[in-house]
């Protein structure tokens, strides 16, 4: 074999595992990074330790996005946590883009209950439903929207948002009779790490979109557990993720089922009722670290 033929044969072997996936990102948990991290370029995402609600922070390059914001009654530890993390000046979260998957209470309210005390800016609002869809919570929260005029709009299928160097691909259900099964996903790349936000996605919905979207879209090295973790996830939507690690934003009494399943399968996992939890990635690599008993 000559050197050129050594030389692809290395490669592939670097680029294929078994089955002829790409070669894994290390995911590490509750390890320290190395001592020049903080000087690299990093995705981060922030998901705050509010069990059985969503409410998370995506941030790279300078930019920063949230990704639902919880019931009403987290705003008061929310805005202090915000104001922890630099993103409050003068009382009001500094937030580039609001983006809400679906307009259930434990998804949407922190948007209107921030917004009713004037206490959050941002640059635009996301949604995948059309701006006039019947839902209280969402109406309340256009309305003040508006009052602020902060401009909303709806998501197209399959659009592909930039958040500093990170690409964002939102995607949904469309078909699905009600509004947890078309709860938008996110697939998170940045350059070659990967992070799948799954909202609250019906076992239908896991189904369907395994069918529907590309192959690559799914595969991630970190996932959250959809719903909450309430229940264990379609085998073959788990099959197309491949996590290697799992947050579940919920409790140990609830999860049960999904926890179960993880441990099956050898993926890690955690809990965001154990503390906030902060992910991290230069492209190359994840640390993921908890912070007992943060908000």
């Amino acid at each position: 074999m000559n050197r050129l033929k050594v030389c692809l044969t290395l490669l592939l072997c670097l680029l294929l595992g078994a089955g002829g996936a790409l070669a894994e990102i290390p995911v590490y948990f509750g390890e320290e990074p190395p001592a020049d991290w903080e000087e690299r370029e990093l995705l981060r995402l922030y998901v705050f330790n509010a069990p059985s609600n969503d409410i998370m922070l995506l941030t790279c390059s300078g930019e920063s996005m949230m990704v639902d914001a919880g019931r009403k009654e987290k705003r008061i530890p929310l805005m202090h946590a915000l104001d922890e993390l630099g993103f409050v000046t003068d009382g009001r979260a500094w937030v580039d883009t609001l983006l809400n998957t679906h307009p259930h209470d434990d998804h949407i309210q922190g948007y209107h209950s921030l917004l009713y005390y004037d206490q959050l800016q941002a640059t635009e609002f996301l949604t995948n439903l059309p701006l006039d869809y019947r839902n209280e919570w969402l109406q309340k929260t256009l309305r003040r929207l508006e009052e602020d005029g902060i401009p909303a709009r709806t998501l197209a299928q399959n659009e592909v948002l930039h958040l500093g160097g990170a690409e964002i691909t939102a995607f949904w259900y469309q078909e699905a009779p009600e509004l947890n099964g078309r709860s938008v996903v996110l697939h998170v790349t940045y350059g070659g790490a990967s992070l799948l936000l799954t909202a609250d996605i019906s076992g239908a919905a896991q189904k369907a979109l395994v069918k529907q979207v590309p192959a690559d879209w799914l595969r991630s090295d970190v996932m959250k557990a959809p719903h909450h973790g309430i229940t264990a996830c379609v085998a073959d939507f788990l099959d197309a993720v491949q996590p290697q690690f799992v947050f579940i934003t919920n409790n140990k009494s609830r999860t049960a089922k999904c926890t179960a399943q993880l441990s099956r399968r050898r993926i890690a996992y955690t809990q965001v009722s154990l503390g906030r939890i902060v992910l991290e990635t230069d492209g190359t690599v994840w640390y993921i670290r908890q912070y007992k008993d943060k908000f």
